[in-house]
């Protein structure tokens, strides 16, 4: 059975790609433009893997989303993506140990291994 993926990214060029790649490499891949609407989607789908930017424009952030998700679903797995400083991250948020990090921009062959690394794939 293909993982959960749930995509969360305010520009959607790039929520797309991300999507339509994580499809490609055979995970059950969703999205969300907004925080809110993840919260949404965390509350009633199973997510494995929560792909989310830090800044989503208005409203709830990444890293707000993240720590919702965590407390609800604590066996989510959280990739955030970020042009930010990780400095910064770590001054912010409780839970960065329980993130992994991709720095934009990235690469999709760092994003596939990403992926692989937290979901234990081998393929």
């Amino acid at each position: 059975m293909p993982l959960n993926v749930l995509v969360v990214e305010d520009d959607h060029i790039l929520r797309n790609t991300i999507v339509e790649f994580a499809a490609k490499q055979h995970y059950d891949a969703h999205d969300a433009a907004t925080g809110e609407a993840a919260l949404n989607h965390v509350n009633s789908h199973a997510v494995d893997i929560l792909i989310t930017d830090w800044d989503l424009g208005t409203g709830m952030d990444g890293i707000q989303l993240a720590e919702y998700a965590i407390t609800h679903r604590p066996m989510v797995k959280v990739i955030l993506i970020t042009a930010k400083s990780i400095d910064s991250l770590h001054e912010q948020c409780d839970f960065v140990h329980r993130f992994t990090v991709l720095q934009k921009p990235f690469s999709l062959r760092t994003l596939r291994r990403t992926l692989r690394e937290i979901s234990g794939k081998t393929e």
